[in-house]
């Protein structure tokens, strides 16, 4: 900062306030008004030193409230911002400058003091530009919030932030900073963004509308240890944002980890990373850092695209875990963990150009009626919880769980699904079941130009559940395809079966493969033994014993309660049923219960009995 300026631009200040020349105030008065104001000169200049970093550099201020950035008036030099010069916006008000012709500053820094905000609006006239060559910085201060809206207006409205060259953009630096990017264009092709920086700091991006843009080198979101955390990307409606290197989601490009942070990509958002490897959760290695939560929501009619030409690698949780090593132990060590961070995508949403994506213990892939297109999946220990489709191969290692959400919808794997001894998949069973598909397509036809290589082997635990309507029957697990000899199938018989819905009936898992066939199937038989012709779920006697009332019934379910409601003698009731027995367990086909004393008062009584 240039103090001469300074100092000139204090005693302005101070002329304004009513210091003049032939007043009454006396000398000590305005001496104490003068070094006042160089105090305050001086708190200004102690808020800046840490974005402007040399004392020597020139400064200019905005002083004005709402107005245009040609108007020398607004500036505290007197005249608009040059090339040389970096701009300061240190008011802690809410104010609009309108940039009617492209212009050139060296940096761009929003520094309103801590314990205040500041909104400010930029509106570009299009096609003009407002161009920085060296640094973007929002939320300087500590304690200190302030938002940015950046936008164009005029015919066409393709005005922009842009960036010729620079050594980054900061949007959070110590305080917490957003950028709203609405109907412009932001590019900064050779900058780094990071959204929350430094100690306490928090960082929001937002891209909105479908002539909204944001292009950048790398992205972090959550870049240190001791960030505050909660840092946020959204792209909506139409918006698109470009990462042309690294993409991290609660890391910093050296290390250190942040939690909470999330990414949400709404209807029509498109967004390209273009390097890998692209991480959600932990980026290094490194000990004593943790990085928790952190979530990246992919919603209908949205777009994740790992690459413009080729795809990109992915990690969901540590990339610096090694199985069986040193960071593969429990959560919260001191060896330094991630865990609970999550991919999601969501009905008509899609994640595309993914190369090899690997999950590491205790975090998650979320396929909720979505395509996710990735060569190779590896679930090192996480959780994969799917229905919808998935464009590629999918292993589950040694204590990964693969949950299959067939009562909601049918997953499709388009190639090979490996499970390994000591993981689980857990299946729905009902009335709403929906079959698994390995290596077809959802209409049983293979996979052209698949079939040859894949493969379908399955060594795990069986969970099921009731998802409602379960009853014994037959259910197709998987449909796969198939060499016309079973030779890429390998299924390990008997199956583990873990959790069962009924613990009285039996569970047979058994392979259906015709000779020549293009595919085959997995099927789970369920039966009971005491159960001969299925029997119906209903009441079949009801017997009075002295005062007491015996009901017996076709028991249907893991348990049943017995129902009763008053009534006449020639068949009418109210329907105002309540419960009358406990939760009664079932274990066999039939059953009865005893409403004791259900015949001494002499009024009629109707019964029913339901599943819980």
């Amino acid at each position: 900062m240039n103090q001469s300026f300074g100092l000139n631009h204090t005693r302005q200040q101070a002329t304004q306030s009513g210091t003049v020349s032939g007043d009454n105030t006396t000398s000590w008065d305005r001496n104490r008004r003068f070094f006042a104001a160089v105090a305050a000169l001086i708190a200004c200049f102690v808020l800046l030193v840490g974005a402007v970093n040399s004392s020597a550099q020139t400064t200019n201020f905005w002083i004005g409230g709402s107005g245009d950035w040609d108007d020398g008036s607004n500036w505290s030099l007197g005249s608009p911002p040059s090339s040389t010069v970096i701009v300061a916006y240190t008011n802690a008000a809410t104010y609009s400058i309108n940039v009617n012709d492209s212009v050139l500053v060296k940096s761009n820094v929003f520094s309103n003091p801590n314990f205040t905000e500041a909104d400010v609006t930029l509106n570009i006239a299009s096609p003009n530009q407002l161009d920085t060559s060296v640094q973007l910085t929002l939320g300087d201060q500590g304690n200190s919030t302030n938002t940015v809206y950046l936008g164009s207006y005029g015919s066409g409205a393709t005005g922009g932030f842009i960036f010729e060259a620079g050594s980054g953009i900061t949007i959070g630096r110590n305080g917490i900073g957003t950028l709203v990017v609405t109907n412009g264009q932001f590019y900064a092709l050779n900058c780094n963004a990071v959204l929350g920086s430094g100690s306490g700091a928090q960082g929001h991006l937002v891209i909105s509308g479908p002539s909204s843009s944001f292009i950048c080198s790398g992205l972090g979101i959550g870049n240190q240890t001791n960030s505050l955390g909660g840092s946020t990307l959204v792209i909506s409606n139409s918006g698109t944002l470009y990462a042309s290197s690294s993409f991290r989601l609660g890391s910093g490009s050296g290390g250190g980890g942040s939690s909470n942070n999330m990414v949400e990509l709404d209807a029509g958002a498109v967004f390209i990373t273009d390097s890998g490897p692209m991480t959600i959760g932990r980026r290094s290695s490194a000990t004593n850092d943790v990085s928790v939560g952190n979530k990246f929501i992919v919603k209908s009619g949205a777009l994740w695209q790992g690459g413009l030409t080729t795809s990109r690698s992915m990690c969901i949780g540590s990339l610096g875990y090694v199985p069986g090593g040193l960071n593969s132990s429990t959560p919260g060590n001191n060896m330094g963990d991630a865990w609970n961070n999550l991919l999601r995508i969501e009905q008509g949403g899609a994640v595309t150009q993914i190369s090899t994506v690997a999950i590491t213990p205790t975090n998650f892939l979320e396929i909720v009626g979505g395509l996710f297109a990735a060569s190779l999946v590896t679930n090192f220990g996480g959780t994969v919880d799917a229905y919808g489709i998935l464009r590629g191969s999918l292993v589950v290692l040694s204590n990964g769980t693969l949950i299959v959400h067939n009562s909601l919808g049918q997953l499709a794997v388009s190639n090979s699904l490996t499970v390994a001894a000591g993981s689980t998949i857990n299946m729905e069973l009902g009335s709403s079941f929906n079959s698994m598909f390995v290596g077809l397509s959802v209409t049983n036809g293979p996979v052209v130009g698949m079939v040859e290589s894949n493969r379908l082997s399955l060594s795990n635990t069986w969970n099921f559940t009731d998802s409602g309507g379960f009853a014994p029957n037959t259910y197709t697990l998987i449909n796969f395809a198939t060499n016309g000899q079973g030779t890429n199938v390998f299924i390990k018989l008997p199956a583990t079966i873990g959790t069962t819905p009924n613990p009285v009936y039996t569970y047979t898992i058994v392979t259906n493969i015709l000779p020549n066939a293009p595919f085959g199937h997995v099927d789970l038989v369920v039966g009971c033994t005491n159960c001969a012709q299925s029997l119906p779920f209903q009441i079949t006697s009801i017997l009075r014993q002295g005062s007491d009332i015996i009901l017996s019934w076709n028991t249907s379910g893991a348990s049943n309660i017995v129902q009763v409601t008053s009534g006449g003698a020639g068949g009418s009731y109210s329907n105002d049923f309540v419960d009358l027995s406990p939760n009664i367990v079932i274990t066999t086909p039939t059953t009865n219960y005893t409403d004791v004393g259900g015949a001494a008062s002499g009024a009629t009584r109707y019964y029913r009995v339901r599943k819980p």
